[in-house]
């Protein structure tokens, strides 16, 4: 399923986070789940909990992310709408 918050099993809808002490711009997120992250004003990636993602997509860009800037969580509707 394509969308704001895919299914994983048994452990129901994921999201992602972004840490952004350790985020530095480089933008592998971008590469493996475009839909799922954007840059912010100040070239950090943001998860975009509205945008067309699979699981493994954020998976994938969590995996890729040389900063392990990037935290797979339980979707809680806004808790991490922005990202951080």
């Amino acid at each position: 399923m394509i969308g704001s918050s895919g299914s994983t099993g048994a452990s129901g809808r994921v999201a992602a986070r972004v840490d952004h002490d350790l985020c530095a711009g480089v933008t592998e997120c971008l590469r493996w789940a475009p839909g799922a992250f954007r840059l912010d004003e100040d070239g950090l990636s943001v998860f975009a909990p509205s945008g067309a993602w699979t699981p493994g997509q954020l998976m994938a860009a969590r995996d890729s992310c040389p900063m392990r800037a990037i935290t797979i969580v339980p979707d809680r509707g806004n808790d991490a709408a922005d990202g951080r």
